[in-house]
């Protein structure tokens, strides 16, 4: 039986691997300084993945590759959104860590609630 993975997965494992050209390291650094198995790290590199990485290991990838965990989630198609716009945002703003936070927790949010949210922060900040 021929498997093959989904396009997101072919997109992150191509982020991947420009991110390894770019920093001259290896797969097998990159995953062990992340603490992540060789499994994984095959079935990624390989394009053997079937499925969509835990957060989990999006997280340790991401902190391994010193990135925002947002945007191996939006590559991985864990969540939807584009990571240019994800990362834009976070460098053109002098934003904290539990600002970017937030700003990540919205855009997960369906459009409706969203909306909710942003008006609700608008009416209390014209009430200060």
């Amino acid at each position: 039986m021929t498997t093959s993975s989904t396009p997101r997965i072919q997109e992150l494992r191509n982020f991947i691997q420009n991110w390894i050209n770019r920093n001259n390291t290896n797969w097998s650094h990159l995953f062990k300084s992340a603490g992540i198995s060789t499994a994984t790290q095959s079935k990624i590199s390989n394009l053997l993945y079937l499925g969509v990485p835990t957060a989990v290991t999006l997280e340790k990838l991401a902190n391994a590759m010193d990135l925002e965990p947002h945007i191996l989630y939006v590559k991985a198609g864990l969540v939807p959104g584009d990571p240019s716009v994800v990362a834009r945002i976070h460098s053109e703003y002098d934003l904290d860590d539990d600002e970017k936070a937030l700003i990540d927790a919205l855009r997960l949010l369906p459009d409706r609630l969203r909306r909710v949210v942003i008006e609700g922060a608008q009416a209390m900040s014209a009430d200060l």
